[in-house]
């Protein structure tokens, strides 16, 4: 981008002094993109700042992928995965992309993204629009090279009447939109799904390879197996996209191999038709993630689909449903022995240990505790750190290495007020549980009446 400044300042110092400005925010300004902003009746957004950070990544099989960073100005969390995406081309046309990230953008923080499009070739983008509501923002794109390591869209002159594939996700099954009980995916416990696939229309014989993307998470957060008609589930090698995302094959048997050439199902014209999958996938990563399938002739090397796109949410718990399913265990000690006396200072030890090594982040503890009067976090160096409560619920945050360490807070609660009757006390319960910082998921167990974490029992003698 800086080439692009150089550029510009030997034209006129006036133009260096615009291109900076454009630059430095990442904004195209209403009559810069293409020579119009269709965005005529839309206000420019002004409470965000997004900058794409890379050029356009063609990437394995057919998608499009562009980094980006997303900063909110705003005093309020941002979904930024909300918005309308498009991306804007040289020629003037414009192509729909999705986006992949965290499932929101807390206040005067920044997060990284990828803007994701359907593209068998290298696509000369100048810019991605985005609509939010009422307002827009044109984020410009640096150019990237137009024929990556000799792409051409897989085509290789021949002229063989390809099958066309078409792919759908079983309903209700966890990677649809919205999956329901009992079919909730839950961080690092393996989830079933089916993908049917099919060939409509005459074809010749073909061997089809059905591909998967998960966009937005490596190969080590996510692990797939594949398997047709009850056989032995295999591993699926998923590889790196150079970004944020990985990809791989879908082989369910493992002799569908002819040198460097690999394909999922052999497809003749006088045969079968159908080929459904089944997949189980573990995913180590919290929040909604964004999966597509789609088909090639491994043969010719075009696609020979159209794009399956689905998001899918990864829980930090299975919730009442599943409440075996859980990432953090919780245990408290106190010299509270049973009873409290109002107005009495107390003494808790609340320890959590995660389930799971491949877990790291920011964590949220959220202590909802009634008739407490203060409550106060003792340091390590023996001093003491007073909370502020919001209708008798405490937040503090800490940081797990995912070392398999537990983390333990030792906490001060003066409960009730000094010279108060027991009898105004009834009988209740205070509540800790933990949220990840970063997707806002709970990750504690859910108890048979929908309430997350442990009790505390609070009765008076």
């Amino acid at each position: 981008m800086r080439k692009e400044i150089w550029v510009l300042a030997a034209v006129t110092a006036a133009c260096l002094v615009i291109a900076a400005a454009v630059l430095a925010s990442g904004v195209l300004r209403p009559d810069d993109a293409n020579g119009h902003n269709g965005s005529d009746d839309l206000a420019l957004m002004t409470n965000m700042r997004v900058e794409a950070t890379g050029p356009p990544n063609l990437t394995a099989y057919g998608l499009l992928v562009i980094p980006v960073n997303v900063t909110n100005l705003m005093d309020r969390a941002v979904d930024f995965r909300s918005m309308n995406f498009t991306l804007r081309l040289a020629n003037g046309s414009e192509v729909p992309a999705t986006c992949n990230g965290p499932d929101s953008v807390a206040p005067l923080t920044t997060e990284e993204f990828i803007i994701i499009a359907s593209a068998d070739e290298m696509l000369d983008v100048k810019a991605v629009h985005l609509v939010s509501g009422s307002e827009y923002l044109n984020v410009l794109v640096p150019p990237g090279d137009k024929n990556p390591n000799g792409q051409n869209g897989g085509s290789d002159g021949t002229s063989k009447d390809e099958p066309s594939v078409q792919t759908s996700l079983e309903a209700g099954r966890p990677f649809g939109p919205d999956p329901s009980p009992p079919y909730m995916l839950t961080y690092g416990v393996p989830v079933e799904g089916t993908l049917d696939t099919w060939v409509e229309g005459p074809a010749d014989d073909a061997r089809i390879g059905i591909m998967v993307y998960f966009a937005g998470l490596s190969n080590d957060s996510v692990y797939v197996n594949a398997s047709y008609g009850g056989g032995e589930p295999q591993w699926v090698n998923l590889y790196g996209d150079g970004l944020l995302g990985c990809y791989g094959l879908l082989m369910t048997d493992p002799s569908n191999i002819i040198g460097d050439m690999a394909w999922t199902w052999r497809y003749a014209s006088d045969g079968a038709r159908y080929y459904n999958i089944t997949l189980s996938v573990t995913t180590y990563s919290l929040g909604t993630h964004e999966v597509r399938f789609y088909a090639y002739d491994q043969e010719t090397g075009r696609k020979i689909s159209d794009v399956e796109v689905t998001n899918y949410a990864v829980l930090g718990t299975g919730g009442r449903f599943n409440d075996l399913n859980y990432m953090f265990d919780t245990a408290v000690e106190s010299d509270m022995s049973g009873t409290f006396v109002p107005g009495a200072t107390y003494h808790f030890n609340i320890t959590d240990a995660c389930r799971f090594p491949q877990y790291s982040g920011e964590v949220r503890s959220v202590l909802y505790f009634p008739y407490a009067k203060s409550v106060a976090i003792v340091n390590d160096d023996g001093s003491t750190t007073s909370l502020s409560g919001v209708s008798d619920t405490y937040t503090f945050t800490w940081s797990y290495a995912g070392d398999g360490v537990s983390h333990t807070v030792h906490l001060i609660v003066q409960i009730g007020e000094t010279g108060a009757a027991p009898s105004t006390y009834l009988v209740t319960s205070a509540m800790c549980h933990l949220e990840d910082v970063r997707s806002g998921q709970v990750m504690s167990h859910v108890g048979p009446d929908g309430h997350p974490g442990v009790r505390i029992e609070l009765r008076t003698g």
